[in-house]
């Protein structure tokens, strides 16, 4: 594969962009949540902690880029956190069947056992995939119908880049616990 030099440099530009959006909101005042100390998963991130942060954090960007009011971007960002469950519960079940899948393709047994144990497994996880495509569909469709087409655009490329960078937060809060743990 080529190194794509101008690829990452809008990659880097994108990320530059998304931090320099994000410092300008509740991040800069109150930073990711952090694993807790008293857990020793390297991953652990405290739920209860990270609520609060991430419903005030989605309603002042809700309000900001919507050009509502709070209450109204409040409203917004319960519905989200509604989504996020299902779709966290979702993303849960799929990441344990992806860990299935390496277990299955990397342990013993020659192809045809392994695709007779795979093929279910496989079925959930398009079930699962599905489920998470039709989840986000409904939370826009049920937002979508309180706003104007262009606060609709805004909402879209609002939800997609907080969800990425929240992604972000949470690997980098996880890799400063894995570093922590190893120190």
């Amino acid at each position: 594969m080529k190194a794509d030099p101008e690829g990452e440099n809008m990659r880097k530009h994108i990320i530059l962009t998304i931090a320099i959006l994000v410092t300008t909101t509740a991040i800069a005042q109150q930073g990711f949540p952090r694993p807790r100390r008293d857990d020793t998963r390297a991953d652990a991130i405290d739920a209860a902690a990270a609520a609060p942060w991430l419903m005030k954090l989605r309603t002042q960007r809700i309000s900001e880029t919507l050009g509502v009011s709070e209450d109204r971007a409040k409203g917004i960002a319960q519905r989200w956190s509604i989504y996020d469950r299902d779709f966290l519960q979702r993303a849960h079940q799929m990441m344990q069947l992806r860990a299935r899948f390496n277990q299955i393709l990397l342990g013993p047994g020659g192809e045809d056992d392994k695709n007779a144990h795979l093929k279910p497994l496989l079925d959930q996880f398009l079930d699962q995939r599905r489920q998470q495509q039709e989840l986000k569909q409904k939370f826009e469709d049920d937002i979508r119908s309180q706003l104007s087409p262009a606060q609709q655009v805004r909402l879209i490329i609002l939800v997609d880049d907080l969800q990425k960078t929240i992604r972000e937060g949470i690997r980098e809060a996880v890799k400063e616990g894995r570093q922590r743990r190893m120190n």
